[in-house]
């Protein structure tokens, strides 16, 4: 396949090495696979799983976060589009329990059909950042804003017009969009980012990786470029909602069992029991709280404790 999209993998945690595969092997005839490892760890496994998938293994220091292997990686592509993924183990929601990684890759990564609809969405829009629509973050800078003016203005990005990017860092990319900005300035980033050892947080000051995470959306939001939401199957799935603005909600299931919200991934848990007509659910956002769902018509499901 001509033109085949570059999927830019950092698997700093080489213990993820098996999912990644699984859920990338179903991509491999469309994609160009590269592979990130950190040269500080062992990593005699991960490369064992990907022995017959990765089109490159590069080597990277534990510096910079996700950020500085990806700008690495983007060096090394002429593909048009690209993938950026990473072995994220934190969790999302009031008591961390969404698997964050697996609803990101959910959106990112859910067919080769829907990741090749989305690029030719970008291609034919001009859009140039995809990201997950369950974590699009608008505004949303924090301790960072010091350190993002500063990116701003040493990477000479043009006026952004709307401040949006994905929380988590996994997105689809337009590679030349990219590439011009980030490979021209790669060893002021250097500079920058190798300072930030290890793992990198925000909660008390501001740090460049986490300016970047934003300045990654940032880039494609101008007069040239715009952000939007990848396409997900919300249709799948949908509850009858007796307590919010949405007649249904809609939910996404991952390959671990677990379930989520789409409009809001906080609510969150594992699906325990299942058959034709029903399912149960131990959701975790309400401390364990398991609930029984009736179908009442083609993927439509009602909380049965509200059925009389």
């Amino acid at each position: 396949m001509e033109n085949k999209v570059a999927i830019l993998l950092w698997l700093y945690h080489t213990d993820m090495a098996q999912e990644f595969y699984d859920i990338l092997y179903k991509f491999k005839d469309i994609s160009d696979i590269h592979l990130g490892l950190c040269i500080e760890n062992d990593n005699r496994q991960a490369l064992e799983v990907f022995k017959d998938l990765p089109s490159s293994v590069l080597y990277h220091h534990n510096m910079g976060g996700d950020i500085l292997p990806f700008l690495k990686q983007l060096q090394n592509i002429d593909n048009p589009i690209f993938v950026k993924l990473h072995s994220k183990k934190s969790g999302w929601g009031i008591n961390n329990q969404g698997n964050w990684r697996l609803m990101l890759l959910d959106s990112l990564l859910d067919t080769p059909k829907d990741l090749l609809n989305n690029i030719k969405r970008m291609q034919t829009k001009n859009i140039g950042y995809l990201g997950p629509p369950s974590f699009m973050c608008y505004d949303f800078e924090l301790k960072n804003k010091e350190k993002i003016r500063e990116l701003e203005y040493k990477l000479n990005i043009p006026k952004v017009t709307k401040r949006v990017f994905c929380g988590g860092n996994m997105f689809i990319g337009q590679t030349l969009l990219y590439k011009n900005i980030l490979d021209h300035h790669y060893h002021t980033l250097y500079d920058l980012l190798s300072k930030e050892t290890g793992k990198v947080s925000d909660l008390k000051s501001g740090t460049y990786c986490h300016a970047m995470e934003r300045i990654l959306g940032y880039i494609s939001n101008n007069k040239t470029y715009s952000s939007g939401r990848c396409f997900i199957n919300t249709i799948k799935i949908k509850i009858l909602s007796k307590n919010t603005d949405h007649k249904y909600l809609h939910f996404r299931t991952l390959p671990n069992n677990d379930i989520y919200c789409v409009e809001q991934p906080n609510i969150y848990g594992k699906i325990i029991e299942q058959n034709r007509d029903d399912f149960i659910v131990q959701w975790d956002h309400k401390l364990s709280e398991k609930q029984k769902y009736q179908k009442i018509s083609k993927n439509s499901y009602i909380n049965t404790k509200h059925i009389r």
